[in-house]
């Protein structure tokens, strides 16, 4: 992404907090797999946005998703299973 001026706008700049990332320490891991999906995300500040992703690990707490965003510059977050829903 550039700026009006043509500058490059680094991806730190563009990152947000997802605020309905879930903390899956405690759970032990259950399943792991490739699975599309569509992510329902909660941005910092654009608020609330149906993603198509990838689940790749699933605990008792939360599913991990994987999806390309400069927002998230991790690339994926742990969600609590009733945002992540099988494509």
């Amino acid at each position: 992404m550039t700026t009006m001026t043509g500058r490059p706008v680094p991806e730190d700049a563009l990152a947000q907090r997802i605020l309905n990332e879930h903390d899956p320490s405690g759970s032990q891991v259950l399943e792991e797999g490739v699975v599309a999906v569509n992510a329902r995300v909660v941005w910092e500040h654009d608020g609330e946005q149906l993603l198509p992703a990838t689940a790749l690990r699933w605990s008792e707490r939360a599913v991990y998703v994987r999806w390309l965003d400069p927002r998230n510059p991790v690339g994926g977050a742990w969600l609590p299973p009733r945002d992540v829903r099988e494509m």
